[in-house]
């Protein structure tokens, strides 16, 4: 009964200062930035935390980290990306920057109270980051989005220009050889006919006659 009562006398600090991180399940990055929310449920008296961003399920990497304090408003951590926190009653909205396509993938929000102690760690339970892929020609992909009639007009453009290209060169070959046939005609209309010659036996010479 003693060692029973010592038990719950040493475990009551513990039970009077809960910790709970939560996360949402989802969010798309855009430009490079993601946000993500890091909410939390502390107990009174708690004042100064550490964040840590970890990124991977398995192999956990540690993205950026920041000591705050619950009564700041706003804090920026600097790691293998930049972190900029503003901090509310009931959590902090994580903004990431620095972002690609390639780092898609599950992040974990981890809190520690560091004061006063005693000392107490909780890790969220993970937020899949999606960070769009942004096209390597950003200025051609706006004007496509932005004016797509253009685009259309561009598909008929080049085929009808085909087209007329091989008209003239069909319409040029036509001439040639129309020019070609025209001198042969001249050259067939221009040899004279030659008479047919008749040799004349009484006389013994050719009758042109």
């Amino acid at each position: 009964m003693i060692t029973l009562i010592i038990t719950l006398i040493s475990l009551w600090p513990q039970a009077g200062r809960a910790l709970q991180v939560f996360q949402p399940y989802r969010t798309v990055g855009r430009g490079g930035e993601a946000v993500l929310r890091c909410s939390y449920e502390l107990s009174s008296g708690m004042e100064e935390l550490h964040l840590t961003l970890y990124r991977g399920q398995y192999e956990k990497q540690q993205m950026c980290a920041s000591t705050f304090n619950i009564n700041q408003s706003y804090f920026k951590a600097q790691g293998m990306v930049e972190c900029r926190g503003e901090i509310s009653a009931n959590g902090v909205n994580l903004t990431v920057t620095g972002l690609k396509g390639a780092d898609t993938d599950l992040y974990f929000c981890a809190l520690e109270v560091l004061f006063p102690p005693p000392y107490l760690l909780r890790v969220g339970n993970g937020t899949i980051v999606y960070i769009e892929e942004e096209p390597d020609c950003p200025a051609h992909a706006e004007k496509i989005v932005a004016d797509p009639e253009d685009t259309s007009k561009e598909a008929y453009i080049i085929p009808l220009i085909l087209f007329a290209f091989v008209v003239i060169i069909i319409i040029i070959i036509a001439v040639i050889n129309n020019i070609i046939n025209m001198k042969h005609r001249r050259k067939v209309v221009g040899v004279l006919p030659v008479a047919s010659k008749k040799l004349d036996c009484r006389f013994g010479y050719e009758n042109f006659l």
